[in-house]
């Protein structure tokens, strides 16, 4: 499982944690449902989806070819991401502005 702070991720005790299990933890509690979470890596659990060997799958962003294979729930949460940048450097307009720059994703400075 990849590291979605604070929707999905593993915790130190190594279970699936997050706001996005704790809210299907609920549903199918009040549903009267047995839940059984897996972890793995995000191109096994999607083809496990495709194939049908599980039946849900959290946190997969809506996309035109996805719906061509995937039913979507309406959204829990709708985020807004953005890129911060010094002052007076040139403006990321497109994926090029990003050619040979050092982006830090997780606030210790290493670059992604």
């Amino acid at each position: 499982m990849d590291k979605y702070y604070p929707y999905t991720f593993v915790n130190e005790a190594g279970k699936p944690d997050g706001f996005s299990v704790d809210l299907i933890k609920a549903v199918t509690k009040a549903m009267g449902l047995e839940l059984k979470i897996q972890v793995d890596i995000w191109k096994n659990a999607r083809n496990a989806l495709e194939t049908g060997k599980i039946d849900l799958l959290p946190m997969m962003a809506y996309s035109k070819v996805r719906d061509k294979y995937f039913d979507f729930s309406s959204p829990h949460t709708i985020a807004f991401d953005a890129f911060f940048t010094r002052k007076n450097t040139k403006k990321i307009k497109s994926l090029n502005d990003l050619r040979n720059k050092t982006i830090c994703c997780d606030g210790t400075g290493s670059g992604i």
